[in-house]
């Protein structure tokens, strides 16, 4: 927990478990062996594991706290709160003032105010994991249309760590993309060809 940003539980490597035994050992004096070692990291595994690893839905973590959706307040960080993913900016460097991202909705959707709407609510439910909607957001267009800018405009949102970017042919032929989506809050697939046959395992994704 905090390894790699404070309010966030990040993996780490069998051996730096190791590593931090055999300092606490040697800081305290006392003798082990290889086997020793690798006890205390097994028993340590089943005291500490848990079944209920749960992310509530109703708060999203930023750099310098968590988010309550339903009470609208900043609240500070908790190793309870089971984050293993994070907005990469703080909550109070936000700027209110979204004038300029505005105007280029209105341009993009050719100021229609309903696709503007679909846009914007398409990146809340991105920001807020709402994947129990069970929507996909499909771009077409001409080149300078907007698409690409689209995309960059989320992967600010969420952040690139937040991402996995893909292609249909991929997602359908390599077994391990869906492992690199795992717990990916946003899958984009840009530019895609219109002669795809199989859409199987994107329908599984959506």
């Amino acid at each position: 927990y905090g390894k790699e940003s404070d309010g966030m539980w990040s993996e780490i490597h069998s051996d730096s478990v190791n590593r931090m035994i055999v300092s606490y050992l040697d800081v305290n004096n006392e003798a082990y062996t290889d086997k020793k070692v690798k006890s205390i990291s097994a028993l340590l595994r089943i005291k500490l594991s848990t079944d209920n690893w749960k992310m509530s839905p109703d708060l999203i973590p930023y750099r310098d706290g968590v988010f309550d959706l339903k009470t609208n307040q900043l609240k500070s960080h908790s190793p309870g709160y089971c984050f293993t993913w994070q907005l990469p900016y703080p909550y109070q460097s936000q700027n209110d003032n979204w004038k300029k991202i505005d105007e280029w909705l209105d341009f993009a959707t050719q100021n229609n105010q309903r696709n503007k709407q679909t846009l914007i609510a398409y990146m809340a439910a991105t920001l807020r994991g709402r994947s129990d909607l069970q929507k996909f957001l499909y771009l077409q267009g001409h080149g300078g249309s907007g698409k690409g800018t689209f995309i960059r405009l989320l992967v600010d949102l969420i952040g690139k760590n937040n991402i996995h970017s893909s292609s249909l042919s991929d997602w359908n032929g390599n077994r391990f993309e869906t492992a690199n989506a795992y717990q990916k809050r946003l899958t984009v697939f840009p530019d895609e060809d219109s002669k795809v046959n199989n859409y199987a395992k994107f329908l599984k994704l959506t």
